[in-house]
């Protein structure tokens, strides 16, 4: 995130916690989790498993609401 972008840029609020932009070590390894259950979502895909697909994606939406429970308003 870059700078200034914790306050309102161009008239859109940000609808980042202070934490956010406060926490950027925990803030890069939420998103290192989410790129790799993202990656494993796309090799699971490609087996056309669908119950696989269906768990993978249960994790990666996992992964990907870990960042918005923590930092999101």
């Amino acid at each position: 995130f870059g700078p200034g972008t914790d306050h309102e840029v161009g008239g859109e609020k940000t609808r980042g916690k202070p934490e956010l932009f406060q926490q950027p070590d925990k803030v890069r390894e939420l998103a290192m989790n989410l790129g790799k259950e993202a990656s494993e979502l796309a090799r699971v895909a490609a087996t056309g498993d669908k119950a696989a697909v269906q768990a993978q994606f249960g994790k990666t939406g996992a992964a990907c609401k870990a960042c918005h429970d923590d930092f999101r308003k």
